[in-house]
């Protein structure tokens, strides 16, 4: 039972450190986030008209 004890508290562990993010590189992914938006393809306007 101990070791079932152990390995549940080191996936919690793990789970826990995986989920945590790093606030340091918050201004590195928000133009990430920008270059992503503005590289983004777009459907023709008469996109609706078409697909009938």
């Amino acid at each position: 039972m101990k070791r079932l004890t152990v390995f549940f508290m080191r996936s919690v562990v793990f789970v826990i450190a995986g989920c945590t993010s790093d606030k340091s590189n918050k201004g590195e992914t928000a133009s990430e986030m920008a270059q992503l938006f503005a590289s983004e393809k777009t459907l023709p306007s008469n996109f609706e008209s078409l697909s009938n």
